[in-house]
């Protein structure tokens, strides 16, 4: 009955891990095409459709807390599954909060910065991609997990680089009014954040492993 029991809380984990890459997919799509269009009006729409995967992932996050705490499961590490998906759960709201910012301030990107922008986007859903790969072996073959954390940690790096220069082509441009250099510096910090959400939550895994090899 244990048995089974954790098998059902491993699949919620497994659905928690897809609803939040789509809630990624979701943002990444819908940034790549308001770079293409300039379509507010149908980035709002996006908007709508990134927020319901981050709710559902929300969802899926409290039902597994609370099917660990009444079932009693992983009594050994509960409170790294427990933390671990907290700080996994930051990847999908950080992705509603960068597209939701630009609809919210009216955020106009300025096609110069359309290439670097997009390469940065591109950067964060790779990012996710090598995190929700490593937590699924970790519930699977956790050693196998440890391998990506070098990658996880390289596309981060490269995040880091793409949003410097991004920030400083803003600040350097003559053609961007001062208020806007401020909306576009935050917005391409929120982007960028997605990456830096995804290797805290390398760290989380990092240290799971260290515990259970030791």
């Amino acid at each position: 009955m244990f048995y089974t029991r954790q098998r059902e809380v491993e699949a919620l984990i497994a659905e928690y891990r897809e609803q939040a890459a789509l809630c990624v997919r979701r943002f990444h799509d819908s940034l790549m095409r308001y770079c293409r269009t300039g379509d507010l009006a149908q980035l709002t729409r996006d908007v709508v459709e990134v927020h319901r995967a981050e709710s559902r992932a929300d969802d899926l996050r409290r039902d597994i807390e609370t099917m660990m705490y009444a079932k009693a499961l992983f009594p050994e590490s509960r409170g790294d599954v427990l933390g671990l998906l907290e700080t996994l759960d930051t990847v999908p709201n950080q992705a509603e909060l960068a597209v939701r910012s630009i609809v919210n301030q009216y955020i106009a990107i300025p096609e110069p910065l359309h290439p670097q922008l997009s390469e940065l986007v591109n950067l964060c859903s790779r990012c996710v991609d090598a995190t929700m790969e490593a937590v699924a072996k970790l519930f699977e073959d956790f050693t196998n997990a440890a391998a990506l954390l070098g990658k996880i940690d390289e596309i981060e790096s490269r995040a880091d680089a793409i949003e410097a220069q991004l920030t400083q082509r803003i600040f350097a441009s003559g053609d961007i009014k001062d208020l806007d250099k401020l909306l576009l510096r935050d917005l391409v910090r929120d982007i960028s954040g997605i990456c830096d959400m995804a290797e805290s939550v390398a760290d989380r895994i990092r240290i799971i492993v260290v515990k259970r090899v030791s």
